[in-house]
């Protein structure tokens, strides 16, 4: 056995404050894992998207030249495995904007949630 796979695995908990106050009794919360440049979203309260729309996670890298794309949300779930490439600092930021219906590949819709990246 490699000593790295007997390292405890190291995750970040992060909780996205709403940016929109029609969201404030929503919670959604991120456990990311730096060394494998995944997590876990979590949903609380998130009312059900406009018809035509999505709920799209991001992560906010600040050395990347766009947002990455973690996926569209579907709040039937309570929460997500999501990956993201690869990610220049273990505190990345996370957004979730309200997009058109199967998402896009960049924003392009409200920032409804959000949280700076951290080092």
């Amino acid at each position: 056995i490699d000593d790295a796979d007997l390292r405890p695995m190291l995750l970040r908990l992060t909780l996205l404050p709403a940016k929109d106050p029609a969201y404030t009794l929503a919670s959604i919360a991120v456990a990311w894992n730096p060394a494998l440049n995944e997590g876990i979203v979590t949903l609380r309260n998130l009312p059900a998207p406009p018809a035509g729309h999505d709920y799209q996670l991001w992560v906010l890298d600040p050395k990347a030249p766009a947002p990455l794309n973690a996926g569209v949300i579907n709040i039937a779930t309570a929460s997500r495995h999501f990956t993201a490439g690869a990610v220049s600092i273990s505190g990345p930021g996370f957004a979730l904007s309200l997009e058109p219906g199967g998402g896009v590949s960049a924003p392009t819709g409200p920032i409804l949630f959000a949280v700076a990246p951290q080092e």
